[in-house]
This record gives C-alpha cells, sequence and structure tokens, in this order.
C-alpha cells in the first residue's frame, strides 16, 4: 500500500511538472514598444463627479455662450440627449454624461475639394480655440493642456486634370485634461475644436465631466505588478505587443454614466494573427480600491 502510495505522488509530481511545461511552451511572447514610467504615485485621490443636470434650460445657457440666440430655433428631447438648432447649427447635449457637441451643419466635415486650403499656421490654430475654450468657460483652465493639432486634407485637381493639388480644409485642436498633474485618458477628458477654411469655429466635442469634490485617496498598484498583470492577460496571444502604457484617471464617453474619477493602468496593444494583428486597450484598476470599475 505505501508503495502504490509512493508511486501516485511520483505520478502526480510527474504531471505537475509536465502541465507547468506545457503552459510555458504554448505562453505567447508579449513585448513592450512603451512600458510605464519608472516612477509611479504610491497614493492617488478620488474624485466624485456631479451629476449631469441637462435640461432644456441648460442646453439655452450653453447654446448662448456659444454664440447662439437660443431663441429663434427649436429645442428636441431625445432618450439620451437634448438638441437645439438654430440655422446651421446644432448643439446636442447627451444626458448620460454632459458632455457636448456643437457643429455647422453645412460646414462640419462638409468642406468639399472647391474650398480654399487653410492658410493658418498651427501655433495660431492653437491660440484661436484655447482663447474660444477660455472665453466660453466651457472648461477649468487650469485642467486644460494642448494634446495634439491633426488635420482634414483632400486632393482637388486642376482645371486643366493634370495636378493633384492637396488642401487643408479643417484643422482639429484636441486639448486634454489633467489633475494633480495626472492626465486623464479614455475617450472621455478631451475637447475638440474644428477650426474651418476661413478661420472660424465650425465644430466642438466636448466630454469633459464637472468635479464636485474628493472623496479619498487609495493606495496605487505598484508598477511591477500591474506589468506583471498585463502580460498575463496577453500571453494568451501567440504574439502580443504594447504600444502605450499610461497611468492616468479614465473618463468614460459621452453615452456612459460615470460618478467617480479613478485611477487607471491603459494599455495598448496590437495581437493575434502575425500578419493581421489588430489593435485594442485593455483597462486596469490602478488603485487597492475600485469605487466603479471603467465598464459600461
Amino acid at each position: 500500500m505505501k508503495r502504490e502510495s509512493h508511486i501516485m505522488l511520483r505520478l502526480l509530481a510527474v504531471i505537475g511538472f509536465l502541465a507547468v511545461c506545457y503552459q510555458d511552451l504554448f505562453a505567447g511572447e508579449v513585448r513592450f514598444s512603451q512600458t510605464l514610467p519608472p516612477v509611479l504615485p504610491p497614493k492617488a485621490r478620488i474624485y466624485k463627479f456631479k451629476a449631469p443636470d441637462v435640461t432644456i434650460k441648460g442646453l439655452s445657457s450653453i447654446a448662448k455662450a456659444l454664440g447662439l440666440n437660443s431663441i429663434s430655433g427649436k429645442y428636441d428631447e431625445q432618450q439620451k440627449f437634448i438638441s437645439y438648432v438654430e440655422g446651421d447649427y446644432i448643439v446636442i447635449q447627451w444626458k448620460a454624461s454632459g458632455a457636448i457637441n456643437f457643429k455647422n451643419t453645412k460646414r462640419y466635415y462638409k468642406e468639399d475639394s472647391g474650398a480654399p486650403s487653410i492658410n493658418l499656421p498651427d501655433d495660431q490654430a492653437i491660440d484661436i480655440t484655447r482663447n474660444f475654450i477660455i472665453s466660453k468657460g466651457l472648461v477649468n483652465e487650469h485642467e486644460l493642456f494642448l494634446e495634439k493639432v491633426s488635420h482634414r486634407r483632400m486632393v482637388a485637381v486642376d482645371k486643366q486634370m493634370t495636378q493633384r493639388i492637396e488642401k487643408t480644409v479643417e484643422t482639429i485642436v484636441i486639448f486634454g485634461r489633467k489633475i494633480n498633474n495626472v492626465s486623464v485618458d479614455g475617450p472621455g477628458g478631451k475637447i475638440l475644436v474644428y477650426v474651418g477654411t476661413d478661420g472660424g469655429i465650425i465644430g466642438l466635442k466636448k466630454v469633459w465631466r464637472e468635479i464636485d469634490r474628493e472623496i479619498g485617496r487609495v493606495n496605487v498598484v505598484n508598477r511591477d505588478k500591474a506589468l506583471s498583470n498585463i502580460v498575463g492577460r496577453l500571453s494568451v496571444f501567440p504574439k502580443a505587443e504594447i504600444l502605450k502604457a499610461r497611468f492616468c484617471y479614465f473618463e468614460k464617453g459621452e453615452e456612459d454614466a460615470q460618478t467617480y474619477l479613478e485611477p487607471a493602468y491603459v494599455f495598448v496593444y496590437s495581437a493575434g494573427n502575425e500578419n493581421f494583428p489588430e489593435k485594442s486597450v485593455d483597462i486596469l484598476p490602478a488603485s487597492d480600491k475600485i469605487f466603479e470599475g471603467f465598464t459600461r
């Protein structure tokens, strides 16, 4: 009986060893093009957002601040948003987040190849859009920072049909959000301002929830553990490459409700078929206490 037990124990040990070897053999390779900063704060603040107050009266004030008279147009209320249309302009406010979309419906993303090219240097576009945001009181100026400037270009052909001419028909200035020197990532925490061919503002998107108060502090999950967690999650793929790695606050998009602003680790990675890898994002909690999480 003892001999049989001894053989069984040895057999189980061999099976365990083979299982570990099998796991190591088929675990995927995870490479880093970018990793987390070497030093991260040991603690982070947690904030509570104000509940969005989305009403016709409130939208009227927003429309007026954006330069419309807010009276002569038409208001409409849908399940997810309310809107105001005045002439060529429309203002939409989302109920879940309080986010704002504002655009000239005849020009926003509709400048055609016949439009003149923008001769506006990026630094001037930045000044115009920043002044617009601040003068309209759209966000807290101290949280605002320039993220990037992009352009929408079109290709036209001259009258002789012999030469292709590339034109810049929109400049998009994107501002991000920082709170206590920690960037806000995700679809929220951004304001995009669209500048047309005449240098005027033709569109705006703002997802920027208003903070009510700080409700406490939490311990930050240390860097090594965060990296170990993401490697473990991605090892199911034959190959994966982490393209961006960030410690940040995470703010959801315009159609999502969110009560708390919490720290997160955001990893942008490519994985899957080696010839056709797909880009994805993984969001991991960066604190030892989760108030709400990051899923819908």
